[in-house]
């Protein structure tokens, strides 16, 4: 396991490339986890969600259309920064 330190040291200096990084290396995990959960939900608009570790919010990206609200949560303040302000960009 590693230090919580330096996970938070980490994950803060990638934080502002966090997502591009992963855009380029084409991550799928987010689209392919909503693909293979969504059948199996009774209700499919209208979810309260919570992203455990949601570093900038990518894994929640997907579930957009179905979520009434979506709470992240996540140890490093500079990847919910991130998100937030990812969020709002898309919103406007």
């Amino acid at each position: 396991r590693m230090p919580r330190a330096m996970v938070e040291r980490f994950f803060a200096a990638a934080a502002p490339y966090y997502a591009q990084v992963e855009a380029q290396n084409n991550y799928v995990g987010p689209s392919l986890c909503l693909q293979k959960t969504l059948p199996h939900l009774t209700e499919k608009t209208g979810l309260n969600i919570v992203d455990l570790g949601c570093g900038v919010g990518l894994a929640s990206i997907p579930w957009r259309d179905q979520a009434a609200r979506i709470t992240g949560v996540d140890i490093v303040s500079e990847m919910l920064r991130e998100a937030r302000a990812a969020k709002s960009a898309n919103s406007a």
